[in-house]
């Protein structure tokens, strides 16, 4: 079950993702092992969609790998034009898997 979530709330994020279009950096506060307050950059992608738009901040301190990976498939313009599929309001959006028209 825990597998099947981690899944669903990746691909979910993967979906938020799709036509993004450029990022940002956002200060955003932190709290340092001395529970000292640091300031750290996060990247933000900026998901454009019919819809609206969405503005996703990646946690670079807790997952540095994975939101380089993120970010070289949003350069490469890999989840432009992505089909949302399905959406749960205040929770996820999910996209992939179809071809417009």
């Amino acid at each position: 079950m825990k597998h099947l979530l981690f899944t669903v709330a990746a691909l979910g994020s993967l979906a938020l993702a799709s036509c993004a279009e450029n990022k940002a950096d956002v200060s955003s506060e932190r709290k340092n092992e001395e529970n000292q307050v640091v300031q750290a950059k996060n990247p933000v992608v900026v998901l454009e969609t019919s819809m609206g738009t969405i503005k996703i901040q990646l946690d670079d301190g807790h997952a540095p790998e994975t939101v380089k990976n993120f970010l070289s498939y949003v350069d490469d313009k890999f989840y432009d034009g992505t089909i949302f599929h399905r959406v749960i309001e205040d929770f996820m959006i999910q996209g992939g898997g179809f071809e417009p028209g």
